[in-house]
């Protein structure tokens, strides 16, 4: 539909906000799979981080996100290339056949709860019946699939602030962050917190030290 196709575009000075975004989707799967969708841990993120995602809604009344070639991106604009936890992120839903998704303005708590759990369910049931037929049947309505292609685009990286700039909602996920499996994110050196934009530990693990940057599970 027209409409749906014309709000699509990128707003450029706000990759920054949308790629805190995605850390926190990409920080939710992450639990999930480690801990059970219905954890208190994924239940906590998801409230604290729903105003940051309803603030950035209310500016640009959807975000579009495709995923092509391991990669996120916000229109043609690739978002943090290689950081792992987006690369995984991006890799889990081409395997599902998922193109892209849109997250539009007025987004619930509940319904991005029930995108996570369809994300994390058991079974090919994503590939054989679709993302929209499932988001459909749990009755999410704010987070839609997109089958819309863009094409290879030369694009540049967005900069992205560093922490110490005041500025949480646009700080770069650490080396470590990045670099985390699906195990217990603090035990392979993975505050989820700070990936969410969260001052503290998400879980009690007090383990090892950090990995070196750029090791992490495939």
């Amino acid at each position: 539909m027209a409409a749906d196709t014309q709000m699509g575009a990128a707003v450029p000075d706000r990759a920054g906000d949308v790629a805190a975004i995605v850390r926190t989707l990409a920080a939710l799967y992450n639990a999930s799979m480690t801990y059970g969708p219905n954890h208190p841990v994924v239940v906590r993120v998801i409230r604290e981080q729903l105003p940051r995602i309803e603030s950035c809604l209310r500016d640009l009344k959807e975000i579009r996100l495709f995923f092509m070639n391991h990669q996120v991106r916000y229109g043609t604009v690739v978002l943090e290339p290689g950081n792992t936890q987006f690369q995984r992120l991006a890799q889990m839903l081409e395997d599902k056949h998922v193109a892209g998704v849109i997250l539009d303005n007025g987004v619930s708590a509940a319904e991005i709860s029930s995108f996570v759990r369809v994300l994390v369910r058991a079974g090919d049931v994503v590939v054989k019946r679709g993302l929209q037929a499932v988001l459909d049947e749990e009755g999410v309505k704010a987070i839609r699939e997109s089958r819309e292609k863009i094409g290879i685009v030369n694009t540049v990286a967005p900069p992205v602030e560093r922490p110490g700039n005041g500025s949480p909602v646009l700080a770069a996920a650490p080396p470590a962050a990045a670099a985390a499996g699906t195990r217990c994110p603090a035990a392979q050196g993975q505050r989820l917190g700070s990936v969410c934009g969260v001052a503290r530990p998400l879980c009690g693990h007090r383990g090892g030290a950090d990995p070196p940057p750029g090791r992490g599970g495939g």
